[in-house]
């Protein structure tokens, strides 16, 4: 079977603070986008799960979070059998978009349908929290807020955001490295998440646009200021709003037009050396 594993922004994001546990609280709105990696599934009669991927820089052993998916699933039903993946890798790594975390869905997706496990989309989200915070999101995508460390999921609905513009720099931001500059800050900003929300849910989109924000950007821009460049230009190129998404390094930006989009998108890629931008029907230009 083949599926499309997509992409996701953060219009908002909230790091709430540091728990006990080590964990951080966030709040924030998962957004769904076309940008997507085509994961290609088969299942074998010889037992293991071998992966293959065409962007040969990425793991393809246990580290993978395709085969750590997988297996969750293999160990705990006492499969028999293998499981063979083939993934078209289009989502940047180290961006912020969420490609590793929808890999893994679309594994714990394709192993309950290829096995007959008939577990419900509830059931393997709580596989899902097993794997990463964001992964639960992508069982059923779409548009959701999502609470604690990720995995306290509230559907929005049908949401269809303007034109978004996608642009992530040749080099990738390391989770770790982003949440420990986050913690070291004397005052990290805190968007206004419920806004959004609440303006997803009404319609009220310039609501929506007017509080989208991300609590890494400041810290995260200082270690890495291009990706604050990359924003500026976006804004100054007549986008609605922008932001990082995830802890970076892509960046999103939302326009009025596709028109406007398209020509943001042109001088952007024009502007930053070895840059990657994707237009809103998932297309690299």
């Amino acid at each position: 079977m083949i599926i499309n594993a997509h992409a996701k922004i953060n219009l908002t994001l909230d790091v709430v603070g540091k728990r006990p546990d080590g964990y951080h609280e966030l709040k924030t709105v998962f957004y769904e986008m076309p940008l997507h990696d085509i994961l290609e599934f088969s299942r074998t009669e010889d037992k293991g799960i071998k992966i293959e991927c065409s962007d040969r820089q990425l793991p393809t052993g246990e580290e993978n979070l395709v085969y750590k998916a997988a297996k969750l699933l293999f160990d705990g039903y006492r499969l028999d059998g293998g499981l063979k993946v083939y993934i078209e890798k289009n989502i940047p790594y180290g961006a912020g978009l969420g490609g590793g975390s929808s890999d893994a869905a679309a594994a714990l997706k394709a192993v309950n349908e290829l096995y007959g496990l008939k577990l419900s989309d509830e059931e393997l989200k709580k596989y899902a929290a097993c794997i990463g915070a964001d992964v639960p999101f992508f069982i059923s995508g779409g548009a959701a807020y999502a609470g604690g460390i990720g995995e306290k999921l509230e559907p929005l609905g049908k949401v269809e955001i303007k034109p978004v513009v996608l642009a992530k720099p040749v080099f990738g931001v390391s989770t770790v490295s982003a949440y420990r500059a986050v913690d070291s800050e004397r005052c990290v900003f805190h968007p206004d998440v419920d806004s959004v929300v609440e303006g997803l849910k009404s319609g009220r989109f310039e609501d929506v646009y007017q509080n989208i924000g991300n609590s890494f950007e400041i810290p995260v821009f200082r270690l890495y200021p291009e990706i604050g460049k990359i924003k500026e230009a976006f804004l100054a190129s007549g986008a609605r709003a922008s932001a990082m998404t995830g802890s970076g390094s892509a960046v999103f930006a939302v326009f009025e037009s596709e028109d406007e989009a398209f020509a943001a998108a042109q001088k952007i890629k024009a502007r930053f050396d070895g840059i990657a931008v994707f237009l809103n029907n998932g297309e690299r230009i």
